[in-house]
C-alpha cells in the first residue's frame, strides 16, 4: 500500500521577492503570490486529494484557502509545519546578515545542520520538529493522497529528516507554489522522492517567477 504526499510551497510574498528571510514572521502573499496560488488551485482540481494539512503561518493559510475553495476540501493547521526559525535574522537579507553578524553567519554556514541561527533553529532542529508530523500523517491516512502546504525550507527538512536524503542539486531551489511528491510504500517499508519543485501550473499560465531568490532553506 502506498501513501502519497504532495508538498506545496506557499505563494510568493514581498519578502520572498526582496530576499528577506521570513522564518516564523507572518508575511502575507503579495499580488504575484495570490495569482500563483489561484493557478495552483485550478491545476489541482483534476487531482484526487483526500486530505490537506497546512502550516499555521499566514502565507501558507492564504495559499491553502485557494485550494480549499477550488477542491471543496478543508485543511488542518499544524504549527509543526512552520518554516525554520531564523531567530534574530528574521526580516534581514543574506547581505545584511553577512554585514551585521558575520562571525555567527560563518559559523552557521560552516555547519548548518548542528549550529543554530541566533535565537533560532539548526537544520537538524527543523527536521526533528517536522518529521514526526509527516510520519503521523502517513500512519493515520494509509493509502491516501495528502497535500501539505508548507515552506521551502520545510520541504527540504522533510526530505532530509524523513527520507534521509537531500533534494537533488538541480532541484535545490523550491519555487513558490511548486509541487514536490514523496511516497511511502508500506509493503516495502520505504520512502521515495518522486519529483521536486515542479511548477506546471505556472508554466501553463506563462507566469514569471522572481529571478532573484535568496537561500531557499531559510524562506
Amino acid at each position: 500500500m502506498q501513501t502519497r504526499l504532495t508538498l506545496v510551497r506557499h505563494g510568493q510574498t514581498e519578502w520572498n521577492a526582496t530576499g528577506k528571510w521570513q522564518g516564523h514572521a507572518a508575511v502575507p502573499l503579495d499580488d504575484v503570490g495570490h495569482m500563483q496560488a489561484q493557478a495552483l488551485a485550478q491545476h489541482l482540481t483534476t487531482w484526487n486529494i483526500h486530505r490537506m494539512y497546512c502550516s499555521d503561518l499566514s502565507r501558507c493559510i492564504q495559499t491553502a484557502q485557494y485550494i480549499k475553495e477550488a477542491l471543496e476540501l478543508d485543511f488542518i493547521i499544524d504549527n509543526r509545519l512552520r518554516e525554520i526559525d531564523v531567530g534574530e535574522w528574521q526580516g534581514l537579507t543574506e547581505q545584511e546578515v553577512r554585514a551585521w553578524d558575520a562571525e555567527r553567519f560563518a559559523q552557521v554556514m560552516a555547519n548548518p545542520f548542528n549550529v543554530r541561527r541566533p535565537g533560532g533553529e539548526s537544520f537538524n532542529d527543523h527536521s526533528a520538529r517536522v518529521s514526526p508530523a509527516i510520519i503521523e500523517y502517513v500512519k493515520n491516512h494509509q493509502g491516501e493522497h495528502l497535500l501539505v502546504v508548507t515552506h521551502g525550507g520545510t520541504i527540504h527538512a522533510i526530505v532530509r529528516g524523513v527520507l534521509r536524503m537531500e533534494v537533488p542539486a538541480d532541484k535545490r531551489q523550491i519555487p513558490n507554489t511548486s509541487l514536490t511528491d514523496i511516497i511511502f510504500d508500506a509493503d516495502k517499508n520505504e520512502w521515495r522522492l518522486v519529483s521536486a519543485g515542479l511548477i506546471p501550473h505556472l508554466e501553463l499560465t506563462e507566469m514569471i517567477l522572481p529571478t532573484r531568490v535568496a537561500n531557499p532553506e531559510l524562506k
